[in-house]
């Protein structure tokens, strides 16, 4: 567990996600599904039970190149991230991120703590050494923050996702090199 400040003092801290946090992590993801239109999955979609999240927590947590970080603020979930390395040999040195902060806490600096974590999480790491992730074209701030951590585009998706209002979205992947890339 870290303790960390928000830009304007709130103190949060960030820790690994474990079992006993499935029902909070749920209830949490259905908030920043309903809240924004910048995720792949819609609230109508996430339909997962306790059970099955203990389950996905678990077999994560069992991964040795895989971790599941939070940020909470009077033990409340305000950030999520999830790092999935890949399981062939061949591209085991690859992982994808997703991350998302809880609309109230957006802008204060959780984001990065996370990203910063993970970052060092695997330049400590002895098997990964890529991190990809991928962003939608009008998720402005978020880009942002990845070109700032040293992330740079590695490809596009073109008209990839389509809004409910029809909006077509571009999803661009981005990297980074860990320390031993």
């Amino acid at each position: 567990m870290i303790n960390h400040l928000t830009k304007n003092g709130i103190s949060y801290c960030i820790r690994q996600v474990d079992e006993n946090d499935a029902e909070q992590l749920i209830a949490y993801s259905k908030n920043v599904f309903a809240s924004t239109n910048q995720l792949l999955t819609t609230p109508e979609e996430y339909n997962i039970s306790v059970a099955d999240e203990k389950v996905w927590i678990n077999n994560i947590r069992k991964s040795k190149n895989s971790e599941l970080l939070i940020a909470t603020l009077d033990h409340q979930v305000i950030g999520f991230l999830f790092f999935i390395g890949q399981q062939k040999a061949k591209n085991a040195h690859v992982g994808e991120l997703g991350i998302n902060v809880h609309p109230g806490y957006q802008a204060m600096g959780i984001g990065r703590a996370l990203m910063e974590t993970l970052i060092k999480w695997v330049n400590n790491h002895n098997v990964i050494e890529k991190i990809v992730l991928e962003v939608f074209a009008t998720n402005h701030n978020a880009i942002k923050l990845y070109y700032s951590l040293g992330f740079k585009e590695e490809g596009r998706f073109v008209k990839a996702i389509k809004q409910k209002n029809g909006e077509y979205v571009d999803v661009i992947q981005m990297y980074l090199f860990g320390a031993k890339g």
